[in-house]
């Protein structure tokens, strides 16, 4: 099954195409292509990222973006002289839903206004897919599939209306996918098998969950964070620290050089909630405390700076691993942890979940550095799952919407 899928949740673009097989436990994922935009260097000078800017760049980047990834598989093909003054519409009209007032009847004609009419939240998206649809063949890809939540309303609506737009042009059906959901398959992109039921750690500059799932597609939030997100809590506390964003990534570094130098302890911060009987998570409290103990101590120096990012980092992931500990000793039948999301790329936290693998029994699963931060992949992947569940996409008469809380 080939899939072609969107995500823009957040401040990434990305469109993959999946050419996927086997079976839900152990899916053999091959990506034909993969293009991605990251808007770091745009939300940098802000120290964190702005809805409508993304929105703005998530517009410009998604049909340059969609040839590279087309071109990278082999299935972006240029219509003849014959054709390049037609959309090349399925069935001569834009499959739009009936109960869509504002469009009345669609015909060959006025295809490029009907396209305008449903993408009217994105104009500048709208008039280069329009460009790309006149110029190049419908691609050899059997589904479409893009996030629908959670993440930023503005942000994801690009992503919505654009493959709204592509698969009602094409015929084909459309997936929208939870983006939490997609961290959790991202670790099968390297065809790692899964095994049921599973504990999954999901860490990000957004979310920080627990989820127990008996099987594919079958979720309880066992607890969240009731306040800050752990990578939220990076970047905060990077920030205090004097550090460019994101500030994960310099936590991490000047924490790993702190241990390597083995530099004396100056600084302890708090493990909020580390001892309650329960899955909840809070990081606020601890961002408070760096910044007040900071502002108390005054000017850093170069050593006290390394030790107060080493011990915001052992906070951090300390919370983390007794949180997952936690969870597992309480559902002894649990067989996998996976930890995913931005923060699962800190090498900490994957050499402190290794240690609770070994003390534990129960392997601890990863994807790729590359595949913890937001991509079109694991949407993909997503996809092909429901796909086996016996899902066949959105209804021809309903429109997807953005739900930026979407819960799993």
């Amino acid at each position: 099954m080939r899939i072609l899928s969107i995500e823009t949740s957040c401040d990434e673009t990305s469109i993959a195409i999946l050419d996927c097989s086997g079976d839900i436990s152990s899916p053999e994922i091959k990506v034909l292509g993969h293009a991605l935009f990251s808007q770091i260097e745009t939300h940098a000078k802000y120290g964190g990222v702005y809805p409508n800017l993304a929105k703005r760049e998530h517009q410009k980047n998604f049909t340059p973006l969609l040839i590279t990834a087309l071109k990278q598989a082999g299935l972006l093909n240029a219509k003849t002289n014959n054709d390049s003054n037609s959309l090349g519409l399925e069935n001569q009209s834009l499959k739009l839903p009936a109960t869509a007032n504002k469009m009345g009847k669609v015909n060959n004609e006025n295809n490029e206004e009907a396209i305008r009419t449903l993408m009217e939240r994105e104009p500048e998206a709208a008039e280069a897919l329009i460009e790309f649809l006149s110029n190049y063949e419908k691609p050899n890809i059997d589904s479409i599939a893009v996030t629908v939540g959670p993440g930023l309303e503005p942000a994801l609506w690009v992503g919505i209306q654009c493959a709204e737009a592509l698969a009602r042009t094409w015929g084909m059906p459309l997936f929208g996918i939870n983006h939490m959901e997609g961290h959790i398959f991202s670790v099968t992109a390297e065809n790692k098998k899964i095994e049921f039921p599973l504990v999954a750690l999901l860490v990000s500059g957004g979310h920080t969950q627990l989820i127990k799932s008996e099987s594919p597609g079958i979720y309880t939030l066992l607890g969240e964070t009731r306040d800050d997100a752990s990578g939220e809590a990076f970047d905060k506390i990077a920030r205090i620290l004097g550090l460019p964003y994101p500030g994960g990534p310099q936590i991490s570094k000047l924490a790993a050089i702190a241990r390597e130098k083995n530099i004396p302890k100056i600084f302890s911060f708090p493990r909020p909630m580390i001892n309650t009987p329960d899955f909840e998570f809070s990081f606020s409290g601890l961002k408070t405390h760096v910044l007040y103990t900071i502002q108390k101590h005054g000017e850093l120096t170069e050593d006290e700076k390394l030790d107060a990012a080493r011990e915001a980092e052992n906070a951090i992931v300390e919370i983390l691993i007794s949180k997952t500990r936690r969870a597992v000793e309480t559902y002894p039948e649990i067989k996998n942890i996976i930890v995913a999301g931005g923060v699962a790329s800190n090498n900490f936290l994957r050499n402190q979940m290794a240690e609770l693998s070994d003390e534990l029994g129960i392997p601890v699963l990863f994807p790729t550095k590359e595949l913890s931060t937001d991509n079109a992949i694991m949407i993909g992947i997503v996809a092909y799952i429901r796909h086996l569940l016996g899902d066949t996409g959105r209804e021809p008469s309903t429109y997807l919407k953005a739900s930026g809380r979407l819960s799993l």
